[in-house]
């Protein structure tokens, strides 16, 4: 697929985040983001996870763009928002469904699934991202990530060990 953008340069490579990456956002900062334990074979807590699977995701965006850097293809994360019905449509409970769906969905802050598409391609068509690349948006603006976002030694090690769980031998970007 890779090939098939650089080929088609320029493209854009959006990836799925969240403000709540970073530590001042939400439920507070997760633990040290432990690469032993990312199947939650030690321990498993959804909030630690939740934040920890979008800094990943904050990572992820961060490499591949450095990694395809000169290509024409650019990488950046973008946060939707909380959505509340997307959230709500994945409960079992009808109490749940009904207070994500009915309840949270109408406070001022959530966003409508609408409203959460409108970032993404906001990010993957407007002509202000065509060559930028290695940032989050939000809102559709450049905004700061988390210190650890940058991390590139981190986001290295995560990308390394991703190339080995989907069994290639390297990755040739």
């Amino acid at each position: 697929m890779l090939e098939d953008l650089k080929k088609s340069a320029p493209a854009r490579v959006i990836t799925v985040s969240s403000e709540l990456h970073k530590p001042s956002h939400g439920m507070g900062p997760a633990p040290d983001f432990d690469y032993d334990n990312l199947k939650a074979e030690k321990y498993y807590d959804a909030q630690v996870f939740y934040k920890n699977s979008k800094l990943a995701n904050m990572w992820f965006a961060y490499e591949l763009n450095r990694l395809l850097a000169g290509t024409g293809v650019t990488s950046n994360a973008v946060c939707p928002g909380f959505v509340p019905a997307a959230i709500g449509a994945r409960r079992k409970s009808p109490f749940a469904k009904f207070f994500y769906t009915q309840i949270l969905a109408r406070m001022p802050f959530a966003r409508s699934l609408d409203e959460a598409s409108d970032s993404y391609l906001v990010a993957a068509t407007k002509p202000k991202f065509a060559s930028v690349g290695g940032k989050f948006i939000v809102d559709g603006e450049e905004k700061e990530s988390s210190i650890e976002s940058y991390d590139e030694e981190k986001a290295r090690i995560l990308w390394e060990k991703s190339v080995k769980w989907c069994g290639l031998d390297k990755m040739n970007v």
